[in-house]
């Protein structure tokens, strides 16, 4: 029951983690060469990397608030 409440807040959470990772891979590419352009691969990694810290970040929150370390 846990492991599926976590992967759904993974999945919800995915979306906008991805936009963000967008987001900040066109502000590097326009920063650095000039250029508009996405790395839809470092976005992506970007967007997981967010989704995973922050529903790890989400899950010891919860278990401090039932009271299981």
């Amino acid at each position: 029951m846990k492991s599926n409440k976590q992967f759904a807040f993974f999945l919800f959470q995915l979306p906008v983690c991805l936009l963000v990772g967008v987001l900040l891979s066109f502000a590097y590419s326009m920063r650095v060469h000039d250029q508009p352009s996405v790395d839809w691969l470092v976005a992506l990694l970007l967007a997981i990397g967010l989704d995973v810290l922050f529903t790890w970040r989400n899950s010891r929150e919860e278990k401090k608030q039932n009271g299981g370390g």
